[in-house]
């Protein structure tokens, strides 16, 4: 018996030894990060941590999944986590009746009742509608629920893209008067710069006219016009000016110098040299 005990003994300090070699060759070192979360532009502060677990980097699932529009809930009976993209179950879309817009649901449920001049549909939450009947002016956002979330007012603006909306200061929309900037979703300019010309974000960057009118002049104003890019901070990215620039699609832009076409990627690298005569997304 008591041989017996020993041994059990033995075994249990062994078992105990193994173990702890196991755990020690599989150490797992875990480091809260300060890292910040940029959603669409903007920031995200998170309640629950972000942890780095060795050199692999955990975000919590429900804070991040809420933060992009998706719904988290915990099935305890089937003991499963369940994520559903609200983006698709709260879709709207734009009707026309009487001579004013409104938007109904997927099951042609009224949601906001048709009462703007001018509306598109929604993008990244928000939806581009015009209040007045006058064509210059009242371009304003609202929600899904109608509300308006952006006080100001513009004579013209367009959709949010990577969190960001271009719009027009000027009093009339586009004209030679029109003053382009960009701004977020709480209304705030990311960027004091102010453009003749610009266009709407695409894949984190905008064209904008530099320098120049954006339209040929004669050839005694010794103007050119010098197209670049911003990016959601609202900085050059690059020194590189072109004559004629367009939007990036698929990491790639078109580019125009010395009269002639090019490609270049995101990092502002000419991947395709100034030969061709144009160069069109098909």
């Amino acid at each position: 018996m008591k041989n017996n005990i020993v041994k059990i003994m033995v075994l249990m300090i062994a078992l105990i030894l193994f173990m702890t070699l196991t755990y020690a060759s599989n150490e797992l070192i875990a480091k809260v990060e300060q890292y910040k979360i940029i959603v669409n532009g903007e920031e995200k502060i998170f309640n629950m941590p972000i942890v780095t677990i060795n050199d692999r980097t955990y975000i919590p699932l429900r804070e991040t999944a809420e933060t992009l529009d998706m719904d988290v809930r915990w099935d305890d009976e089937k003991q499963e986590i369940n994520i559903n993209n609200m983006i698709e179950e709260d879709e709207l879309y734009v009707f026309y009746k009487n001579g004013l817009y409104g938007y109904i649901d997927k099951d042609f449920n009224v949601i906001i009742q048709p009462k703007y001049y001018y509306a598109e549909d929604f993008s990244e939450g928000l939806a581009l509608v015009r209040t007045s009947n006058s064509q210059n002016g009242q371009y304003r956002y609202i929600n899904k629920k109608g509300e308006i979330v952006i006080p100001e007012a513009y004579s013209m603006a367009y959709s949010f893209h990577d969190g960001i909306a271009l719009v027009d200061l000027g009093e009339a929309a586009i004209t030679d008067d029109s003053l382009f900037t960009y701004i977020d979703k709480q209304g705030n300019r990311i960027t004091d710069k102010e453009f003749g010309l610009a266009s709407s974000f695409s894949e984190k960057y905008a064209v904008v006219l530099k320098e120049g009118y954006g339209f040929p002049v004669p050839p005694s104003m010794k103007v050119k016009n010098k197209w670049s890019y911003i990016n959601t901070l609202g900085e050059y990215p690059t020194e590189q000016v072109y004559e004629e620039a367009r939007d990036f699609s698929n990491g790639y832009a078109a580019v125009k110098n010395n009269g002639k076409w090019g490609l270049i990627n995101t990092k502002f690298k000419l991947v395709i040299d100034y030969i061709y005569d144009d160069i069109h997304k098909v």
